[in-house]
């Protein structure tokens, strides 16, 4: 499974597991959805080398609060869930970014 893929289901899926993805984490990056007692095993089984990305609740506060402004794509939506697990954060929005007033006067 992919991680866009995942993304597409993950409101089927349980909130207390966590994703794993394969670094670089994208939205073709091959994923798991463990839980905490299964980890060490799948991990170890994994096709390729994957690590944790999020929690399968913060990924869903994260996705629901994207709706809640927008209708993003499942693209975008992974681009979301990689910007917080990279910077802890989510990534600004457009609207949230004031720029200082530009003055042309010398």
């Amino acid at each position: 499974m992919t991680l866009k893929q995942l993304i597409v289901a993950i409101d089927q899926l349980k909130s207390d597991l966590d994703i794993y993805a394969a670094p670089v984490w994208s939205a073709a990056s091959f994923a798991l959805v463990v839980s905490d007692r299964d980890t060490e095993g799948l991990l170890a089984d994994a096709p390729v080398r994957i690590t944790f990305l999020m929690s399968v609740a913060t990924a869903k506060a994260l996705i629901a609060a994207e709706r809640a402004v927008r209708e993003p794509t499942a693209d975008e939506l992974c681009d979301l869930l990689v910007y917080h697990a990279i910077y802890d954060t989510p990534p600004p929005r457009q609207s949230d970014i004031h720029a200082a007033p530009v003055s042309c006067a010398s």
